[in-house]
Protein backbone atom coordinates (compact mmCIF):
# COMPACT_ATOMS: atom_id res chain seq x y z
CA UNK A 1 0.00 0.00 0.00
CA UNK A 2 1.15 3.34 -0.82
CA UNK A 3 0.78 6.51 1.30
CA UNK A 4 -1.98 7.96 -0.86
CA UNK A 5 -4.08 4.87 -0.50
CA UNK A 6 -3.72 4.95 3.28
CA UNK A 7 -4.76 8.61 3.37
CA UNK A 8 -7.78 7.84 1.18
CA UNK A 9 -8.82 4.92 3.39
CA UNK A 10 -8.49 7.00 6.56
CA UNK A 11 -10.39 9.88 4.98
CA UNK A 12 -13.14 7.51 3.90
CA UNK A 13 -13.33 6.02 7.37
CA UNK A 14 -13.50 9.53 8.94
CA UNK A 15 -16.33 10.47 6.53
CA UNK A 16 -18.22 7.32 7.53
CA UNK A 17 -17.77 8.07 11.24
CA UNK A 18 -18.84 11.69 10.79
CA UNK A 19 -21.89 10.56 8.82
CA UNK A 20 -22.85 8.06 11.51
CA UNK A 21 -22.40 10.71 14.20
CA UNK A 22 -24.56 13.16 12.28
CA UNK A 23 -27.27 10.53 11.84
CA UNK A 24 -27.15 9.70 15.55
CA UNK A 25 -27.32 13.38 16.49
CA UNK A 26 -30.27 13.94 14.15
CA UNK A 27 -32.06 10.93 15.61
CA UNK A 28 -31.45 12.18 19.18
CA UNK A 29 -32.81 15.62 18.24
CA UNK A 30 -35.90 14.04 16.62
CA UNK A 31 -36.53 11.87 19.70
CA UNK A 32 -36.11 14.86 22.03
CA UNK A 33 -38.47 16.97 19.95
CA UNK A 34 -41.00 14.12 19.90
CA UNK A 35 -40.75 13.70 23.69
CA UNK A 36 -41.17 17.45 24.21
CA UNK A 37 -44.27 17.41 21.95
CA UNK A 38 -45.75 14.50 23.95
CA UNK A 39 -45.07 16.26 27.29
CA UNK A 40 -46.67 19.45 25.95
CA UNK A 41 -49.75 17.57 24.73
CA UNK A 42 -50.11 15.78 28.10
CA UNK A 43 -49.84 19.07 29.98
CA UNK A 44 -52.41 20.74 27.73
CA UNK A 45 -54.78 17.78 28.14
CA UNK A 46 -54.42 17.91 31.93
CA UNK A 47 -55.00 21.66 31.88
CA UNK A 48 -58.18 21.20 29.84
CA UNK A 49 -59.39 18.50 32.25
CA UNK A 50 -58.77 20.74 35.28
CA UNK A 51 -60.53 23.63 33.55
CA UNK A 52 -63.53 21.41 32.86
CA UNK A 53 -63.58 20.25 36.51
CA UNK A 54 -63.55 23.86 37.69
CA UNK A 55 -66.36 24.77 35.33
CA UNK A 56 -68.45 21.82 36.57
CA UNK A 57 -67.80 22.78 40.21
CA UNK A 58 -68.83 26.36 39.44
CA UNK A 59 -72.01 25.19 37.75
CA UNK A 60 -72.84 22.99 40.78
CA UNK A 61 -72.23 25.89 43.13
CA UNK A 62 -74.46 28.19 41.11
CA UNK A 63 -77.16 25.49 41.12
CA UNK A 64 -76.97 25.20 44.90
CA UNK A 65 -77.21 28.95 45.32
CA UNK A 66 -80.38 29.05 43.28
CA UNK A 67 -78.97 30.49 40.10
CA UNK A 68 -79.91 27.27 38.32
CA UNK A 69 -76.70 27.32 36.33
CA UNK A 70 -77.69 30.56 34.60
CA UNK A 71 -76.44 34.05 35.17
CA UNK A 72 -79.88 35.38 36.20
CA UNK A 73 -79.86 37.49 39.35
CA UNK A 74 -81.88 36.53 42.39
CA UNK A 75 -84.78 38.86 43.16
CA UNK A 76 -84.75 39.85 46.80
CA UNK A 77 -88.10 39.43 48.53
CA UNK A 78 -89.39 40.55 51.88
CA UNK A 79 -87.63 38.98 54.81
CA UNK A 80 -89.93 37.28 57.29
CA UNK A 81 -88.83 37.73 60.87
CA UNK A 82 -90.64 35.50 63.40
CA UNK A 83 -92.28 37.11 66.41
CA UNK A 84 -90.30 36.69 69.59
CA UNK A 85 -91.82 34.29 72.05
CA UNK A 86 -92.32 35.38 75.66
CA UNK A 87 -89.90 33.77 78.05
CA UNK A 88 -91.16 30.58 79.65
CA UNK A 89 -91.74 30.86 83.41
CA UNK A 90 -89.48 28.84 85.67
CA UNK A 91 -91.31 25.68 86.75
CA UNK A 92 -90.22 25.75 90.41
CA UNK A 93 -87.78 28.43 91.31
CA UNK A 94 -85.43 26.80 93.80
CA UNK A 95 -83.99 28.92 96.58
CA UNK A 96 -80.40 29.86 96.01
CA UNK A 97 -78.13 27.42 97.81
CA UNK A 98 -76.38 28.81 100.84
CA UNK A 99 -72.68 28.44 100.37
CA UNK A 100 -70.84 26.55 103.05
CA UNK A 101 -68.54 28.79 105.00
CA UNK A 102 -64.97 28.45 103.99
CA UNK A 103 -62.74 27.03 106.68
CA UNK A 104 -60.88 29.70 108.54
CA UNK A 105 -57.25 29.85 107.51
CA UNK A 106 -54.87 28.51 110.05
CA UNK A 107 -53.06 31.33 111.77
CA UNK A 108 -49.47 31.66 110.83
CA UNK A 109 -47.11 30.84 113.66
CA UNK A 110 -45.75 33.95 115.24
CA UNK A 111 -42.06 34.40 114.69
CA UNK A 112 -39.88 33.74 117.65
CA UNK A 113 -39.01 36.88 119.52
CA UNK A 114 -35.33 37.53 119.17
CA UNK A 115 -33.99 39.91 121.78
CA UNK A 116 -32.26 42.94 120.40
CA UNK A 117 -28.51 42.59 120.77
CA UNK A 118 -26.97 45.01 123.13
CA UNK A 119 -24.56 47.27 121.35
CA UNK A 120 -20.93 46.79 122.33
CA UNK A 121 -19.56 49.51 124.51
CA UNK A 122 -17.62 52.13 122.65
CA UNK A 123 -14.05 51.00 123.18
CA UNK A 124 -12.70 54.49 122.65
CA UNK A 125 -14.88 56.00 125.38
CA UNK A 126 -14.56 54.78 128.96
CA UNK A 127 -17.79 54.02 130.79
CA UNK A 128 -19.13 56.97 132.77
CA UNK A 129 -19.56 56.82 136.53
CA UNK A 130 -23.00 56.19 137.88
CA UNK A 131 -23.26 59.69 139.26
CA UNK A 132 -21.75 61.20 136.12
CA UNK A 133 -18.93 62.80 138.06
CA UNK A 134 -15.82 60.98 136.93
CA UNK A 135 -14.89 58.15 134.65
CA UNK A 136 -14.19 54.76 136.16
CA UNK A 137 -11.27 52.92 134.65
CA UNK A 138 -11.75 49.45 133.20
CA UNK A 139 -9.43 46.57 133.96
CA UNK A 140 -10.41 44.69 130.77
CA UNK A 141 -7.08 43.78 129.15
CA UNK A 142 -8.78 42.30 126.06
CA UNK A 143 -10.79 45.47 125.52
CA UNK A 144 -7.63 47.56 126.00
CA UNK A 145 -5.79 45.39 123.45
CA UNK A 146 -8.61 45.93 120.89
CA UNK A 147 -8.61 49.69 121.45
CA UNK A 148 -4.82 49.78 121.09
CA UNK A 149 -5.02 47.70 117.88
CA UNK A 150 -7.63 50.06 116.45
CA UNK A 151 -5.58 53.13 117.30
CA UNK A 152 -2.43 51.57 115.81
CA UNK A 153 -4.24 50.71 112.59
CA UNK A 154 -5.48 54.31 112.41
CA UNK A 155 -1.90 55.55 112.64
CA UNK A 156 -1.67 56.70 116.28
CA UNK A 157 1.82 56.96 117.77
CA UNK A 158 3.07 54.75 120.62
CA UNK A 159 2.83 57.66 123.06
CA UNK A 160 -0.82 58.42 122.07
CA UNK A 161 -1.82 54.77 122.54
CA UNK A 162 -0.07 54.54 125.96
CA UNK A 163 -1.65 57.84 127.10
CA UNK A 164 -5.14 56.65 126.08
CA UNK A 165 -4.72 53.26 127.80
CA UNK A 166 -3.37 54.90 130.97
CA UNK A 167 -6.28 57.35 131.17
CA UNK A 168 -9.03 54.75 130.48
CA UNK A 169 -7.77 51.37 131.79
CA UNK A 170 -6.25 50.03 134.98
CA UNK A 171 -3.69 47.63 133.54
CA UNK A 172 -0.75 45.91 135.18
CA UNK A 173 1.47 46.12 132.09
CA UNK A 174 0.13 48.50 129.43
CA UNK A 175 3.56 48.62 127.78
CA UNK A 176 3.55 44.93 126.84
CA UNK A 177 0.06 45.30 125.31
CA UNK A 178 1.26 48.26 123.21
CA UNK A 179 4.46 46.33 122.22
CA UNK A 180 2.39 43.32 121.03
CA UNK A 181 -0.08 45.48 119.12
CA UNK A 182 2.62 47.52 117.36
CA UNK A 183 4.55 44.36 116.49
CA UNK A 184 1.38 42.78 115.00
CA UNK A 185 0.44 45.87 112.96
CA UNK A 186 4.01 46.40 111.70
CA UNK A 187 3.88 43.14 109.69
Amino acid sequence: MDGEQIVRDVAERVRELVGEAEERAARIVREAEEEARRIKERAEAQGRERLEEVRQALDELQGKLGAGGSSAEVEPGPVVVPEPEPPAPDPDPAPEPIPEPAPAPEPEPEPAIVPEPTPPPDEGTPPAAANGAGAAKSSDATGARLVAMNMALEGASREEIERHLASNYELEDAGSIVDGVLAATAK
